[in-house]
């Protein structure tokens, strides 16, 4: 018998299971726009295909299209990508060959196909992956894309991505994901039932005939891969016998390999320093009531609740409502936790495989940076990001400031709580910084606390020209080189790059910590 679990790619036809109760949701006509949070390797893709399929049957034209393919993110490679689909449905949907396809803006690609779908009453349903490349786009343009999602009448759109692109309970959510998702609806992808998991597990849905599995190994395997559809299979993979049946769980079958390593990595990084920390103290002590994770954190309740359900809702951890009690969601991603945040090689990896590990840059810990600033230092603010885009696209380094922090959100509390998680903090140095009561009472308070405790690294970056003498940061050693401000630089770009050079070092320093 062949091996019927697929490992990776997306699924359809009978190979996909479960799904009932999400899939009637995002066929509802009356969601508009709907955004489906999920992690990596959740069923995010398979069930955008599923539904694909399904909206065909009450008369939408679905169109879909994959972000991945357009990389850097560019209006005029989103639309170039979207004509392409459009092409491929245009043989099974005449009338889309009517459209002018010259548009090279994705905003105007979306209005032509939807006007032109009106004019033989027909409706779209455009499905997006890998939503998070949208902000990679201006935020011009993606206001201009929301505005364009919500305008039409006749389309109506599900974009899929990860806990990045944010909802309301996303500490990370900033400016550009506000304009994005203004007035969306939230589904969260879940783990498979019990009934679906077994489903999977036996392969009923297999023409070529069932798998045959004991109840007790069946029970393990839903233990171990908490009903994740990507962990089930990848977890049968390993147990499948030809002659049809699932062996025994021994402890190679158990082994977190470099590919699971991977995929647990990205949904980690996904996540703010708080779900991060919560995430720690579970690996710790593998069950925890809330005032046990709550004092722990020291977190007000208010807010705290938003992290623990947002956790919850993305698969990371379980409520027993019976104990009154949260553990990680399953055996195999609490193993990653506790061997990355507290052991030196992985669980169940080999020396050739944690080589590989090491090599993929899956150990390299990620470096928390502050930055603190004026908002009349934006634009200095924001040619540093820029500048820090390689360190960041490499997942050397994660960066945090105040235009992250959400509406509503309790100011002090949460610029505290990211210093506090901070391993560099870096204040734009300028008479507006220094003029300002916000920072000085907060910020710089609490980063020279961290920085003498040596719990952090203060760096001053001397952005203008400014009296600083007798400041608590002057004794620190500054950036750029010599303390000369980067708005005396001729050339912009060589003290930005001085800038990146410096931190790179302190960076190294900090990870021998």
């Amino acid at each position: 018998m062949r091996n019927p679990y697929i490992v990776g790619p997306w699924v359809s036809g009978t190979n996909f299971y479960g799904r009932e109760a999400i899939i009637e949701d995002l066929l509802d006509e009356n969601h508009k726009c709907i955004y489906l949070i999920g992690n990596r390797r959740i069923g995010k893709t398979s069930l955008l295909h599923k539904i694909e399929e399904e909206v065909q049957k009450i008369s939408e034209i679905p169109i879909f299209l994959d972000l991945q393919l357009t990389p850097e993110g560019g209006i005029r490679r989103m639309a170039r990508s979207l004509y392409e689909e459009v092409l491929r449905k245009s043989r099974q949907f005449p009338i889309l060959e009517r459209i002018n396809r010259e548009n090279n803006d994705i905003c105007e690609a979306i209005s032509s196909i939807a006007n032109t779908a009106k004019q033989a009453n027909l409706k779209i349903c455009l499905l997006i992956d890998e939503g998070e490349i949208l902000l990679k786009l201006e935020t011009k343009h993606i206001q201009r894309l929301q505005a364009t999602l919500q305008n039409q009448s006749n389309v109506r759109t599900i974009i899929a991505a990860s806990k990045r692109l944010g909802g309301q309970s996303d500490p990370d959510m900033n400016q550009k994901q506000a304009f994005l998702l203004q007035g969306w609806i939230i589904k969260y992808m879940p783990l498979l039932s019990e009934e679906e998991a077994k489903g999977l597990i036996a392969q009923i849905n297999n023409g070529h005939g069932q798998i045959k599995v004991g109840e007790d190994i069946q029970q393990e395997i839903m233990e171990l891969a908490g009903n994740h559809p990507y962990l089930i299979q990848y977890l049968c993979d390993k147990l499948f016998h030809r002659d049809g049946y699932l062996r025994s769980i021994d402890e190679r079958a158990k082994s977190i390999e470099p590919q699971l390593s991977i995929f647990f990595q990205s949904d980690f990084e996904s996540l703010s320093s708080i779900e991060r920390d919560i995430m720690k103290k579970l690996s710790d002590k593998k069950i925890l009531n809330i005032d046990e994770i709550q004092n722990h954190l020291n977190f007000k309740k208010n807010h705290f609740d938003l992290y623990l359900v947002s956790l919850e809702k993305s698969c990371y951890i379980l409520y027993k409502e019976e104990k009154n009690h949260y553990l990680i969601a399953n055996d195999f991603l609490y193993r990653w936790f506790k061997s990355r945040l507290f052991e030196d090689t992985p669980l169940g990896v080999s020396e050739d495989a944690t080589l590989e590990t090491i090599k993929t840059g899956l150990r390299v810990p990620v470096i928390n940076i502050f930055i603190s600033y004026s908002h009349k230092d934006e634009l200095y603010k924001e040619e540093l990001d820029k500048h820090l885009s390689t360190l960041k696209r490499n997942k050397e380094i994660a960066t945090w400031n105040v235009r992250q922090i959400l509406p509503g959100s309790e100011w002090n509390d949460v610029v505290k709580n990211e210093i506090k998680n901070a391993d560099i903090i870096l204040l734009l140095i300028s008479a507006d910084f220094n003029d300002s009561d916000d920072i000085w009472e907060v910020e710089i308070k609490e980063a020279i606390e961290r920085h003498h405790k040596k719990e952090a690294r203060v760096i001053p970056v001397y952005i203008r020209e400014c009296d600083w003498e007798g400041m608590p940061y002057a004794h620190l050693q500054g950036l750029p080189n010599g303390a000369k401000p980067v708005a005396l630089y001729k050339n912009k770009d060589q003290a930005f790059t001085e800038i990146v050079d410096g931190l790179k070092k302190v960076i190294d320093e900090r990870r021998k910590y």
